[in-house]
């Protein structure tokens, strides 16, 4: 009888990770699209690329097509399918510099990134320097070479103490004086 009982048991439990997917409720793993996945977006879509990131899990691309800038965030899933979220804007920008981060997608992604995009010829050809701060303690730093890129994707670690991906950033020119300052609790 002890013998019928632990066989159910254990055949119950191997019923329940392959109904599960061997995976706890609601947890699924992501991988990033490789080069061939994200060509075919890109083409798809119509886009031109400023800069391609990525991570194990994801890949961001940041774009400009004439009125339309912005990033995509992309996944497969276990299924197969390529997701994506988004962050578009439309219409003349006025700003000198457009920042998105991943503050808009902190429910999905655990790695805080921010994309920047130089509007302005003036402040791109000005721009040394490019200063990331997720959260308080951790900080990413990129060297620019000025007047050569237009769309930067700087990545930060996982950090557990900033879930909601807040991100400080500080453009300076090579004198070290800050041309555009960007905080993710103002906008």
């Amino acid at each position: 009888m002890l013998a019928g009982k632990m066989l159910f048991a254990v055949l119950f439990g191997v019923a329940i990770a392959i109904l599960t997917g061997c995976h706890p409720a609601g947890y699924y793993t992501y991988r990033a699209p490789n080069s061939a996945e994200l060509d075919q977006f890109i083409a798809q879509n119509a886009i031109q690329p400023l800069a391609v990131a990525t991570r194990d899990d994801f890949a961001v691309i940041l774009f400009e097509n004439g009125m339309k800038t912005g990033h995509y965030l992309l996944y497969v899933g276990e299924d197969g399918r390529l997701y994506k979220e988004f962050a578009i804007t439309t219409g003349p920008h006025l700003e000198d510099v457009l920042v998105s981060s991943s503050g808009q997608h902190p429910t999905w992604t655990t790695t805080p990134f921010v994309t920047v995009i130089f509007m302005d010829d003036q402040v791109l050809n000005e721009a040394a320097q490019i200063v990331a701060y997720f959260g308080k303690p951790r900080l990413e730093e990129v060297i620019l070479s000025p007047g050569t890129e237009r769309g930067y994707i700087i990545m930060g670690e996982t950090d557990a103490d900033n879930p909601d991906h807040t991100v400080s950033l500080l453009i300076y020119d090579a004198a070290g004086s800050v041309l555009y300052e960007y905080n993710s609790d103002e906008s």
